[in-house]
């Protein structure tokens, strides 16, 4: 009985012994997850990527930033292009705060290296953004980088939250029928319905219920005032519980999200024009 007990066990053994190695073998060639960033560590600007979360009751969502490195692949580059240009800048100074931080001692030194870099990556990106609208300057190579270059592309979830009275826009149209039911184009009056009373902001209106996880966004971080001072004794609790309301809040908070393409299977995040009463 024994020994057919201690034969059982180490055909066991044997059979869990290449799934316990695939396990192991796959956790140590997973990377760490990077922690998440805190969005007052940023400066004010636009942040551009893909929505992780959408905003709950306390108004927090996150976005996965991509950052785009301009690499050059030895071939024939352009010369004096200023986008072009101030990218490569802004990465070296990412690199030199990056190094900054890894000789960084005392925590006021690493946190000041590490809000250099985040700024330089912030930098960084709005360079990109320029590059893929159409300022890279001459034909565009594989990836849709300038010629003589390579996009290398690293991604960073930054932890956000919505201000109260924040807007959301897109660019993203949905399909148009008219009445009876066929495919049409937008008309000059729709768009100019869609785009509501704030003209000047682009894209078209929309509301948080078109939020999705998967959509590409860029968000606008704007400096909010400071927490108020405790209020005294003989405030009433309403007074208390809006300044502890207030403490929650983050200092670097979205004003604008803007929704640039849809997720995978998403349809058109605009709201239908309203219709004239005839």
């Amino acid at each position: 009985m024994l020994r057919l007990l201690l034969g059982a066990c180490l055909m066991l053994g044997l059979a869990l012994a290449p799934m316990n190695l695939a396990v192991a073998q796959k956790k140590k060639d997973a990377p760490p997850a990077k922690p998440a960033v805190d969005s007052d560590k940023l400066p004010s600007g636009d942040i551009s990527g893909v929505l992780k979360s959408v905003p709950g009751t306390d108004r927090m969502f996150q976005v996965e930033m991509e950052t785009k490195r301009l690499l050059p692949t030895g071939g024939k580059v352009g010369t004096g292009n200023n986008n072009i240009n101030q990218l490569l800048q802004a990465q070296n100074q990412v690199k030199q705060a990056q190094t900054s931080l890894l000789r960084a001692k005392s925590p006021q030194q690493k946190y000041q290296a590490q809000q250099r870099v985040l700024q330089a990556q912030i930098r960084a990106q709005q360079a990109v953004a320029r590059l893929n609208n159409g300022g890279g300057g001459g034909k565009l190579g594989a990836g849709g980088a300038p010629a003589g270059y390579k996009w290398d592309v690293t991604k960073q979830v930054v932890d956000v939250q919505a201000k109260s009275d924040w807007k959301i826009r897109t660019l993203v149209l949905g399909e148009n029928y008219n009445d009876k039911g066929e495919l049409v184009k937008w008309t000059a009056e729709q768009l100019a319905e869609l785009k509501g009373k704030d003209k000047n902001l682009p894209g078209y209106e929309s509301s948080s219920e078109k939020l999705e996880v998967g959509q590409t966004v860029t968000v606008t971080l704007v400096s909010v005032p400071a927490a108020k001072a405790a209020p005294k004794a003989d405030a009433d609790k309403a007074d208390r519980d809006e300044v502890k309301a207030d403490e929650d809040n983050k200092r670097m908070q979205v004003k604008l999200i803007l929704i640039r393409t849809e997720a995978k299977g998403g349809g058109g995040t605009t709201p239908a024009p309203k219709k004239k009463a005839k």
